[in-house]
């Protein structure tokens, strides 16, 4: 693909739109071997999935446009995921979310309070409901 023909045609279609739920389309496009010349962005192609790096990621935002329209064509037409490596650069609040989290685990486990959910009998597997509320 032509790189300038690519960038245009990204920033003219960044959102997605109700055509892009094909999920034939979707196995037929993650099939692709994923070139890195296709993604200019990624720092790598690891396992058919683009790599970014967050630094960089973290510039581009600045003025996203360009990126975007490269993520929108991942999802789109592309291997349909991304890793951003280094998203993050302090992860306290993660690390700290984190450690909350497997108290209340641990908590559950303990008094024999958590719930099972629809993939499997309680104890099975754990899980902090509503964590993102």
């Amino acid at each position: 693909m032509d790189a300038p023909n690519i960038t245009e045609a990204r920033r003219k279609r960044v959102w997605l739109d109700e055509t892009a739920g094909d999920f034939n389309a979707f196995r037929e496009a993650v099939e692709v071997e994923t070139q890195a010349a296709d993604w200019p962005f990624a720092a790598e192609i690891a396992g058919n999935i683009p790599l970014y790096d967050g630094v960089r990621v973290r510039r581009e935002a600045e003025a996203p446009q360009d990126l975007l329209s490269e993520w929108n064509a991942v999802f789109d037409h592309g291997p349909g995921v991304i890793v951003i490596k280094n998203g993050m650069e302090d992860t306290a609040m993660v690390d700290a979310a984190s450690d909350i989290f497997a108290r209340i685990i641990e908590a559950e486990r303990a008094t024999g309070s958590g719930g099972g959910d629809h993939f499997a009998k309680p104890g099975a597997n754990d899980r902090v409901w509503n964590a993102a509320e």
